[in-house]
């Protein structure tokens, strides 16, 4: 097992905390152990309450978003594995620092619901 894997199951943040992970959509829990650990990579060591306000600082964005937005996103549309594995793909290649969004947009046209805001 290399360092870096053995380094990365450190983080095992839904073990560490579970209470904060309880009501989380499996998607929910991949961001936010994806960007703790992306933070953790530069040298950021998290505790309980960092992890607690990024679970809610996602979900508040997002609410907020569809709220100024034509559109309300209906994440029970899709499997949460479809949207970890879309989400995997947005990745920057190895020898890129830019991400690819674009693939995440089949994603969002499946979950994507237009309604009336009056």
């Amino acid at each position: 097992m290399s360092a870096e894997s053995t380094e990365a199951g450190r983080l095992a943040l839904d073990e560490r905390w579970p209470s904060l992970f309880d009501d989380l959509p499996a998607a929910d829990r991949y961001l936010i152990t994806q960007t703790v650990a992306a933070g953790w990579h530069e040298g950021w060591t998290p505790d309980r309450e960092d992890v607690r306000c990024l679970g809610r600082t996602a979900k508040v964005f997002l609410m907020h978003v569809a709220e100024l937005s034509r559109y309300r996103l209906r994440f029970d549309l899709v499997e949460p594995d479809c949207w970890n594995l879309a989400s995997t793909y947005t990745l920057p290649d190895r020898q890129s620092t830019t991400p690819v969004p674009a693939l995440m947009v089949p994603v969002f046209t499946e979950i994507s619901e237009l309604h009336d805001r009056s």
